[in-house]
C-alpha cells in the first residue's frame, strides 16, 4: 500500500535507489544512494524517521539511518537485533545501517543491479508510473506484493 500511495503522491514509484553523480560503473557512482524504503517512509507511519533524513547527502552522514523499522523486517527472518557495519566495495566499514529483509526488483538476469538501467520495476533512478487499470487486477491476483520480495541479507553470507 506505501508504494500506491506514493504513486499516488508523485505519480511515479520510488526509484529503488538515487544517484546523482553520472553512471560511471554501478559500485562507485551511487551517491547519494537512498533507496525505494527511504521515499515510503511517511506511508507507513515513520514521518519522523523520514524528516531525520537529508536526501542530498550520502546515506551515510545520517545517523537515522540506524533506526529499526519493524515493517522492513519480515518476522521469520533471523535479523540483527541493532544497527550492522555497511561495508565498501574494498571491505572498509563506512557506516552502521539498520536490517531490511526486503528488495526490490531491477529485472530478470539481464538486468545488473548495478546497471545505469534495468528491465524490471525498479532501478537506478527509475521512476515507474503504473497502469492503475492493470496493476489492480494483478494486485488482486498477487495479494499486492507485485515488485518487492525478501531476499538474502547481507549478514547472512
Amino acid at each position: 500500500m506505501a508504494l500506491h500511495n506514493h504513486h499516488d503522491a508523485y505519480q511515479v514509484l520510488p526509484p529503488s535507489f538515487t544517484a546523482t553523480v553520472a553512471y560511471i560503473d554501478g559500485a562507485t557512482d551511487t551517491t547519494p544512494g537512498w533507496g525505494w524504503a527511504t521515499y515510503i517512509l511517511p506511508y507507513i507511519e515513520q514521518e519522523n524517521v523520514f524528516r531525520q533524513l537529508n536526501l542530498k547527502l550520502p546515506v551515510q552522514n545520517s545517523p537515522a539511518i540506524q533506526t529499526m523499522v519493524k515493517a522492513y523486517l519480515c518476522s521469520s527472518d533471523l535479523t540483527p537485533p541493532s544497527a550492522f557495519a555497511i561495508p565498501d566495495a574494498f571491505g572498509t566499514s563506512i557506516t552502521q545501517a539498520a536490517p531490511s529483509s526486503y528488495a526490490t526488483c531491477v529485472g530478470g538476469d539481464e538486468s545488473g543491479s548495478v546497471d545505469s538501467t534495468g528491465l524490471g520495476i525498479f532501478y537506478r533512478n527509475s521512476r515507474t508510473r503504473l497502469d492503475l487499470h492493470r496493476t489492480c487486477r494483478f494486485a488482486s491476483v498477487s495479494g499486492w506484493v507485485f515488485s518487492t520480495g525478501t531476499a538474502a541479507p547481507a549478514w547472512a553470507m
